[in-house]
């Protein structure tokens, strides 16, 4: 049985999910659609779909669809789903990458009609890739989410069978499946990737306006570049800024937190108290070691799943026309 999935969004994420998806040939139908019509012949020349709607939106083929992925802007997705709910069929899955769990999910329960189930699909990266930097989000990776966790939200009416179909559709791209609440994914999100970005933004800002920058950008070096290089994986600034506002209250409380530790540095510098300073910083590198360690080796906690009866579990293998074993076991 072949399970006919629509990619709507062929920048990397998108294209990456079509390219992992790849070596199981008949098993999966792919169809893609980029609202920036380049993406479509980049991605079919990729092989990340096995046909391209170059036209405007696949209504015809979201009407066979079994799972359509979204893998757009957050600032995209509330007029996306309105273009695409409607034509849906009955019991057809939407998976949606974009950052924003709990605004996206709401928008969902507005718009989404009866039968049709919603669910949240936001991918971390390959850890093995992550030194590819700014590359991440400009590349698309067959192996993108191999070893990396996706994240699963769904509200209390998702049924079983859709659970399991975005779980096994995780394992299938060499992912860990992560079972979570929208608001919670929501605030780590905001702290791991949009602070940074924020930040690296601010440093920028205040050091060009400095009178003495025209002089210092010839001493910038590899910290500076570092510290700032994540401004290039921001490939669309509005996108962030309106994934900024959306998740307002769990952005503030983290800048909140930043700047009272910058405050604390700020106040060691002016109480000229190197060794609070030094082991600070000592701190900081130690636990950044530690992460960069774990994230490398995947290294977490194992994760529970949603208990899944035998005949819903079998339900999922049929569709897919494989049972829920991990692609790393070769499977």
């Amino acid at each position: 049985m072949t399970t006919h999935i629509t990619i709507i969004g062929l920048r990397a994420v998108g294209a990456s999910i079509g390219l992992g998806l790849a070596e199981y040939g008949d098993v999966f139908l792919r169809t893609g659609f980029d609202y920036q019509l380049g993406k479509n012949n980049q991605a079919k020349k990729l092989g990340a779909v096995d046909k391209v709607s170059r036209l405007g939106l696949p209504v015809k083929e979201l009407a066979k669809a079994d799972i359509v992925v979204l893998a757009l802007p957050l600032n995209q997705v509330q007029e996306a789903l309105s273009s695409i709910a409607p034509e849906l069929k009955e019991g057809a899955i939407l998976l949606d990458t974009a950052p924003g769990r709990a605004a996206a999910g709401a928008w969902a329960q507005e718009i989404m009609p009866s039968g049709r189930h919603y669910l949240g699909f936001t991918p971390t990266f390959n850890p093995g890739l992550l030194s590819a930097s700014a590359d991440m989000d400009a590349v698309p990776h067959a192996d993108l989410f191999v070893n990396a966790i996706i994240a699963i939200t769904a509200n209390s009416k998702t049924p079983e069978y859709a659970l399991s179909a975005a779980a096994g559709l995780a394992e299938k791209l060499g992912a860990i499946p992560l079972f979570s609440e929208p608001e919670e994914v929501d605030s780590l999100v905001s702290a791991t990737g949009t602070i940074p970005q924020l930040l690296a933004a601010a440093l920028v800002n205040a050091l060009v306006n400095r009178p003495g920058w025209k002089e210092g950008r010839k001493f910038a070096g590899h910290p500076f570049a570092a510290g700032t290089e994540s401004l290039l994986e921001i490939l669309e600034p509005a996108a962030l800024a309106g994934a900024a506002v959306l998740d307002k209250n769990n952005l503030v409380k983290v800048l909140d937190d930043v700047f009272v530790e910058l405050q604390r540095f700020r106040q060691e510098i002016e109480d000229e108290d190197i060794e609070t300073l030094a082991l600070r910083v000592l701190n900081a590198q130690a636990a950044r070691n530690q992460w960069w360690r774990q994230r490398q080796e995947g290294n977490w906690p194992a994760f529970e799943r949603p208990k899944v009866d035998l005949a819903l579990a079998d339900f999922t293998g049929n569709m897919f026309g494989f049972s829920r074993k991990s692609r790393q076991n070769g499977e």
